[in-house]
């Protein structure tokens, strides 16, 4: 009898187990860049005209580059942070839908040199 209790007990925690929900899929989370923490008046120094290479230390790492017979398109995808108020940090990757997202985009010329900056912050 005390066999067959133990085996009892034994098959309801296995079915508890193996019958549970399984965990829940994370939210879109983000994937930032570290120490890639900027503020709206860093941002606000670069101007066109500029080096690429300036606009780089002061932005960080792009998320995305895409270079034609013109020049290239630099690319930052940024998401606001939450230590700094007007502060933003950049993310590793494109996010799937684009739309509400802040970004700042350059366009350079053959020389490296700013020619178009947009930006929705």
């Amino acid at each position: 009898m005390k066999k067959f209790q133990i085996f009892a007990v034994l098959m309801f925690f296995a079915l508890l187990i193996g019958c549970s929900s399984p965990p829940p899929k994370p939210t879109a989370t983000w994937e930032t860049i570290p120490n890639s923490s900027i503020r709206k008046i860093e941002i606000d120094q670069i101007r066109i005209g500029d080096s690429i290479i300036r606009a780089q230390a002061v932005l960080g790492v792009a998320t995305e580059i895409s270079h034609k017979a013109e020049g290239s398109e630099h690319t930052w995808w940024m998401k606001p942070t939450e230590d700094a108020d007007p502060g933003y940090e950049t993310l590793k990757n494109k996010p799937a839908d684009t739309k509400g997202i802040k970004f700042i985009k350059l366009t350079t010329d053959s020389n490296k040199k700013i020619i178009d900056k947009q930006m929705d912050l």
